[in-house]
């Protein structure tokens, strides 16, 4: 089990990736690592999600690739928005590499993970953002 916290149940972690399998994948990893895991398809409803339940989702991982709003502009949009969105910690996870996001992106309460990973590389990621946040 990661170092998450003494009540890792506690901890929400909302997921966003359109990709069933990743999300699914990333969701069991962190459920069986007993964390409670929201979900959300779209960059959207990743925001909706969020607004409805910011004080207590924990972190977020979240797919650059997205319908609707891809995760820079997720992530920008929380942000910008002030209140919980603007120090969430949030796990970006891509097949592509970490140089392709934009320029100006802030790195406060950020990191990286580089698709495919290992449930050890998404935890320990996980850990080292949310001690750091």
């Amino acid at each position: 089990m990661s170092g998450l916290g003494d009540t890792p149940k506690q901890q929400v972690i909302l997921v966003v990736d359109d990709d069933e399998m990743v999300r699914g994948y990333v969701c069991t990893v962190l459920d069986a690592a007993s964390f409670t895991v929201i979900e959300a398809g779209d960059g959207l409803a990743a925001l909706a999600v969020f607004h409805k339940q910011a004080e207590s989702i924990r972190a977020m991982v979240l797919d650059v690739t997205l319908p609707k709003l891809d995760g820079w502009g997720v992530v920008t949009r929380l942000r910008a928005g002030g209140g919980a969105g603007a120090t969430v910690p949030i796990l970006i996870i891509s097949g592509y590499q970490e140089s392709e996001g934009p320029a100006e992106m802030p790195t406060d309460a950020l990191a990286f993970l580089a698709k495919p990973f290992r449930p050890d590389e998404l935890l320990e990621c996980l850990d080292r953002l949310i001690a750091s946040g």
